[in-house]
């Protein structure tokens, strides 16, 4: 991203995102990065084929939305894994993710088999545009866990 792409420009282009990332972690206790790194992963199964993710899961319901977060940090565990931990992600075990993707879901293994270059993406979403346009969202809950 270049210098010229202002916070502001980022919050509006990611509105969507934002506005997930504030529902995971209104009560959450886990690392906030996790939960980019998560959002991260599902834009870039939207940028490779796999439309609306996150549209769709603002339109779920808590226990399902965390479900599928598990899932999710169940498949960046594989990728960022020196040795993956399973050589493909199998379909069965992201049964929430496929529910959500119907039959799209069935290449998702693709991922893995191109693990450097989803993760170098995942990590530049979050590093380039989450850090500014989710800093807001991140300074209120510090703010509301330390005064707790």
């Amino acid at each position: 991203m270049g210098s010229s792409v202002t916070t502001e420009d980022l919050k509006a282009f990611h509105s969507m995102d934002r506005e997930l990332f504030k529902r995971l972690v209104v009560n959450s206790r886990r690392d906030l990065v996790i939960y980019m790194q998560a959002i991260a992963f599902w834009i870039y199964l939207e940028e490779i084929g796999y439309p609306n993710i996150v549209q769709k899961l603002l339109r779920l319901n808590d226990v399902v939305v965390n479900n599928i977060l598990d899932e999710a940090i169940y498949c960046l565990c594989c990728l960022q894994s020196v040795t993956p931990l399973v050589p493909v992600v199998y379909i069965s075990d992201l049964p929430f993710t496929h529910e959500v993707m119907g039959e799209e879901a069935k290449g998702l293994s693709a991922v893995c088999r191109d693990r450097i270059s989803a993760l170098t993406r995942i990590n530049q979403t979050v590093n380039q545009a989450f850090s500014r346009a989710f800093t807001d969202i991140m300074e209120q809950v510090v703010g509301r866990n330390s005064a707790q």
